[in-house]
């Protein structure tokens, strides 16, 4: 049997990466708390400068490609996790349900991703059960 990799290094970088987002969101509300003061103050008639406007337009369209970011990188994380998580439940026995590759494709694949990620996380969960108990 070889020996299990460490997956903590993954598993730290995903927590921080969530953590990060929960700060980045909580900006994005700030945000478009104040945007949504400028639509109110545009819909009611009273004074707006033009640059506010476009000042607002700008910070929207980058936290759409921040959130992107976030979730694109968190996305590659996980996968990448899971991937080495589902690779040591294979180290530990070799009759499991599905390659290691296939908890990468799994994600990728249509339709197959309904399925997929819940049954290698199921499996994950029953047989480092076992070997903690």
């Amino acid at each position: 049997m070889k020996a299990l990799r460490d997956n903590s290094k993954l598993g730290k970088l995903l927590l921080f990466t969530f953590s990060a987002y929960l700060i980045y969101q909580t900006l994005v509300l700030v945000a478009i708390t104040f945007e949504g003061l400028l639509i109110h103050r545009i819909i009611n008639g009273k004074e707006y400068d033009e640059y506010e406007v476009e000042f607002s337009d700008t910070i929207i369209s980058i936290i759409n490609y921040g959130d992107y970011l976030f979730v694109f990188s968190a996305s590659i994380i996980f996968i990448c996790w899971m991937y080495r998580a589902y690779k040591n439940v294979a180290e530990l026995n070799k009759l499991i349900q599905f390659t290691p590759t296939l908890a990468i494709w799994g994600w990728i694949i249509p339709f197959a991703n309904f399925f997929i990620p819940y049954q290698i996380m199921k499996e994950m969960n029953m047989e480092f059960t076992k070997v903690l108990i």
